[in-house]
C-alpha cells in the first residue's frame, strides 16, 4: 500500500494536474517520475517495517517498470476515485507515523495537497462517499487554502486527531 498503491496515488492526483490520462504517461513525465521515486526512497521506505526477503529498491524498480507499461491503459481518473477512502492507508499513515518520529514529509504532504485540489472539481469528485463534504468545506471557505486544508483534517474523519497539517 504504501508504495505500489501510494505511488499510483500520486501518479494520478498528480498526474491529472499536470495533464496526463495514464499511469504510463504521467510516470513518463520526468519530474513526476522523479517525484514518486523520492517519495518511495525518502519517505515510505523508512516507514516500513522490514520484511523477510523483500528488497525495496528491486520493489521500487518493478513498480516503476509496471507503470511504464502501455499496455496497460490505467487511467489516472480511475486511481483517482475514492481518495477518501484509499488515501488513509496509503499517504495519511506514513505522514502521521513520520511526525510521530518529528519526521518532515514534504513528498506525502504535495500529495495530498494535490488531491485536495481535485476535490475542487465536482465532476470529478461524483464517486467519492464524501464529495458532498468537499463541495461545502470549498464553499465555505471561498476557496481559502488553509481553512480548506485545516477543515479536511479537522472534519472528514479521514486524519488522526494529533495531525500536524502545518507541518
Amino acid at each position: 500500500l504504501r508504495l505500489l498503491n501510494a505511488s499510483h496515488s500520486t501518479l494520478a492526483y498528480v498526474g491529472l494536474q499536470r495533464g496526463h490520462a495514464f499511469v504510463h504517461e504521467a510516470i513518463a513525465d520526468p519530474a513526476l517520475r522523479a517525484f514518486v521515486i523520492a517519495q518511495m526512497q525518502e519517505e515510505a521506505v523508512p516507514s516500513l517495517t522490514a520484511a523477510a526477503g523483500l528488497d525495496p529498491a528491486a520493489y521500487i524498480d518493478a513498480i516503476l517498470d509496471r507503470f511504464a507499461n502501455a499496455d496497460l491503459h490505467h487511467r489516472l481518473d480511475q486511481i483517482a476515485m475514492d481518495g477518501s477512502q484509499k488515501l488513509p492507508q496509503r499517504w495519511i499513515a506514513t505522514v502521521a507515523e513520520r511526525q510521530a518520529q518529528g519526521l518532515d514529509s514534504p513528498k506525502h504532504q504535495l500529495s495530498l495537497a494535490a488531491w485536495i485540489a481535485y476535490t475542487d472539481d465536482a465532476p470529478a469528485m461524483a464517486d467519492d462517499p464524501l464529495r458532498n463534504r468537499y463541495a461545502a468545506i470549498w464553499a465555505d471557505t471561498a476557496g481559502d487554502a488553509r481553512q480548506v486544508v485545516a477543515r479536511f483534517v479537522g472534519e472528514l474523519g479521514i486524519f488522526p486527531a494529533d495531525f500536524d497539517h502545518a507541518a
